[in-house]
């Protein structure tokens, strides 16, 4: 025998079902980004970027394997928090990005994943933040140690770095379709970009918090905005 139990939902409260798939799946080994797959909001994210030919995967036990005509959550919502024009978002990623997924009905989850946010933006953005990965990890290899200011800022600031960078960035394009943004978005400039913007935040360090921890100051709101601020300006 298999005990089954049926439950009415004609005169449930808004919501009810989804509650009970969430109270009842914490018996269960899941992350808060499991439930991502109830939000509407991600199935029509997919459905806009399969138009464009592009594989959204937001489902935990899909076989992750971003290609450039793939993405998945995780970096679609650290690309998101740090295209936002928000350093606040990029920080929650750095202190922790499960925070995200922990109220799927506020922020900081809302304030990306929205129905203001179109499938092209979400891509576009996967699509600069790569480029923005890839520069951090070909600056890595020129270093000649894995240790000081210069090392830091690129391991712990990585995410400020690319809100800065993504500051700098026309934002407007970031809503082009995704065939026309491929097209213009200039690899060379967002290289020349980043190279201006490290060199800000190191020297920002170096006069303002020199001997500071930088694991633990990029994951702080007010210090990781003010380094953004002065990487900007």
């Amino acid at each position: 025998m298999c005990p089954i139990r049926v439950i009415l939902l004609k005169t449930a409260p808004t919501g009810f079902g989804g509650e009970v798939t969430r109270t009842n799946n914490l018996q269960n080994r899941i992350e808060p980004r499991d439930f991502v797959a109830q939000d509407p909001e991600q199935t029509r994210l997919r459905q806009e970027m399969a138009i464009e030919g592009i594989d959204y995967q937001f489902v935990r036990s899909e076989e992750i394997n971003p290609t450039p005509k793939s993405c998945e959550l995780i970096e679609v919502t650290t690309a998101l928090a740090c295209a936002s024009g928000d350093p606040a978002l990029a920080v929650q990623v750095k202190a922790g990005i499960g925070r995200y997924f922990a109220d799927l009905s506020k922020p900081p989850y809302k304030a990306i994943f929205n129905p203001s946010t179109s499938g092209a933006r979400v891509f576009n953005s996967v699509s600069v933040q790569r480029l923005v990965d890839d520069w951090i990890e070909r600056k890595k290899r020129t270093l000649l140690k894995k240790s000081g200011v210069s090392w830091g800022v690129l391991v712990h600031g990585n995410r400020i770095l690319s809100a800065a960078v993504f500051n700098k960035f026309d934002n407007v394009k970031l809503s082009q379709s995704i065939g026309s943004f491929s097209k213009s978005v200039d690899a060379s400039i967002i290289d020349k970009t980043c190279e201006t913007i490290y060199g800000k935040m190191v020297t920002t360090i170096q006069t303002h918090y020199e001997g500071k921890f930088l694991a633990v100051l990029f994951k702080n709101q007010a210090l990781s905005k003010h380094v953004f601020d002065l990487a900007i300006a």
